[in-house]
């Protein structure tokens, strides 16, 4: 948060130009403000911290790094984003392979020595960072190398201001959809303890790691969307969301499969099955969010509307979660969850339909009624006959979407053609 929205609003602004014509000028000026700001906002919050605390050598240890992690990683942020929004993303993937890798690598090392404590683990993590920074800056030498004009600061300032006022509508919208699913997880620790909220954190963590993936398509589809007509935009919009509702939909099929291997590997978490039943559909609709929803919201450059729709989401978390919290019912505090990540995609979906005029009715009624057959079934029935059920749903769904899959499979082999 503290670089304002600055990063987001060079994604959104920048998006889709090509890197040669950007002014690197400007660029430059605001990575550089933006570096001196970052320093001087981590340096102020650990001296407050330091005074206003009365912290111990190991809390004050964890939040001098986690100061210079912040000037690091936002600056590193400016970086990766620009080359998004400029459809740099061989550098960009560069950039990720070359970090995980080497954390991953720097981690087993630390495990093989025999490091037991955490201080080695956060200062490697801090150095591959570091080099991480040290490489993006290489990557886009080309604007390091442009002088910094005193007298341009104003300048840099005016595009800064418009970078943020954008920006920090996306920033906020983003707060807003991770407290979705974070305000439950507070309740949850508050109240049912900390065993509890591993539980529940670990069903979330296997959802997100699929959708980390799958959000990929999303950052490269966005700078090429920003240089089609409304007609082509239309066209990807319909076919990619009758694809990714198949696909996502299907991928329920397996959680059986899921089921057998957390009563096999993990039996303690096995009494939170019902947890796991209802929490799993929002791979369905955080997963369209992520590759096709948001993508669009952003091309479209409708960051407020985002924004107020996120916000809605995130009342209605809030809201379960406080009569759950009333009625000491776990399950109605992770059913908010679902529901308020179900709600926020309906709309946002509803809205994007109207936007281009077209009408999904078949979709949106699927996507509903998917979900909660989903998770009725497998709360009331035996899994083989939920599995059945849901099946058939699925399979008729599929049915109704063979045009759509059919049309989306042929733009693919032509672009394959094409490369």
């Amino acid at each position: 948060m503290s670089h304002l929205g600055l990063n987001d609003g060079i994604y959104l602004r920048y998006g889709g130009k090509n890197y040669v014509k950007i002014n690197k000028s400007l660029l430059k000026g605001q990575f550089v403000i933006l570096a001196i700001a970052q320093f001087f906002i981590a340096a102020a919050f650990f001296l407050l911290f330091k005074i206003t605390a009365d912290a111990e050598p190991q809390r004050l240890f964890v939040i001098f790094y986690t100061m210079i992690f912040l000037v690091i990683s936002n600056t590193t942020s400016y970086i990766t984003l620009s080359l998004q929004s400029m459809n740099r993303l061989q550098d960009f993937s560069r950039v990720t392979l070359f970090t995980n890798a080497l954390l991953v690598l720097s981690f087993i090392i630390l495990a093989v020595y025999g490091q037991r404590t955490y201080e080695p683990y956060i200062l490697v993590y801090l150095a591959v960072h570091g080099m991480a920074l040290v490489f993006c800056i290489y990557l886009i030498k080309e604007v390091i190398n442009e002088p910094f004009f005193i007298r341009r600061i104003p300048a840099y300032f005016y595009e800064i201001k418009k970078n943020v006022s954008v920006g920090s509508q996306l920033m906020f919208s983003t707060i807003a959809s991770m407290l979705m699913l974070g305000i439950g997880r507070f309740f949850i620790e508050k109240k049912w303890g900390i065993i509890e909220f591993g539980k529940i954190s670990f069903v979330l963590t296997i959802t997100t790691f699929f959708i980390f993936f799958i959000r990929q398509i999303g950052i490269v589809i966005f700078p090429l969307l920003r240089n089609k007509k409304s007609e082509a935009q239309k066209a990807i919009y319909c076919h990619t969301l009758g694809f990714l509702n198949c696909l996502l939909f299907g991928v329920l099929l397996f959680f059986p499969l899921l089921e057998w291997g957390i009563n096999f590997w993990l039996p303690k978490y096995s009494s939170h099955i019902s947890s796991v039943i209802i929490i799993l559909p929002v791979l369905v609709f955080e997963g369209k969010m992520q590759v096709l929803l948001s993508t669009y919201m952003k091309v479209l450059r409708k960051e407020k509307k985002l924004l107020a729709l996120n916000l809605v989401g995130l009342l209605c978390s809030l809201l379960f979660a406080a009569v759950g919290l009333l009625l000491n019912s776990l399950i109605l505090v992770v059913l908010g969850m679902t529901v308020s990540i179900a709600l926020r995609g309906y709309l946002v979906e509803n809205f994007l339909s109207r936007h281009f005029n077209v009408y999904l009715l078949k979709q949106e009624l699927f996507g509903l009624l998917l979900p909660a057959v989903f998770i009725l079934a497998f709360l009331k029935l035996g899994n083989l006959y939920a599995l059945g059920l849901y099946m058939i749903l699925y399979l008729m769904f599929l049915l109704f979407q063979r045009n759509e899959l059919q049309i989306f499979w042929h733009l693919l082999t032509v672009k394959e053609r094409k490369l």
